[in-house]
């Protein structure tokens, strides 16, 4: 489990235009994207680019 917890703790940055955080971030922020997206039909889903 340390090893995850580190993992989402590194910072990201590229993955979302304008964003920069850590992982676990970028996972909260994408999940309230896909929301928006799914909520209002206004909004368009244009996914994300992970990197390893």
């Amino acid at each position: 489990m340390d090893a995850y917890e580190r993992r989402l703790l590194g910072e990201v940055r590229g993955a979302l235009p304008d964003f920069t955080g850590t992982r676990r971030r970028h996972i909260y922020r994408q999940a309230q994207r896909l929301q928006a997206a799914i909520s209002s039909p206004n909004i368009t889903w244009t996914g994300l680019s992970w990197r390893p």
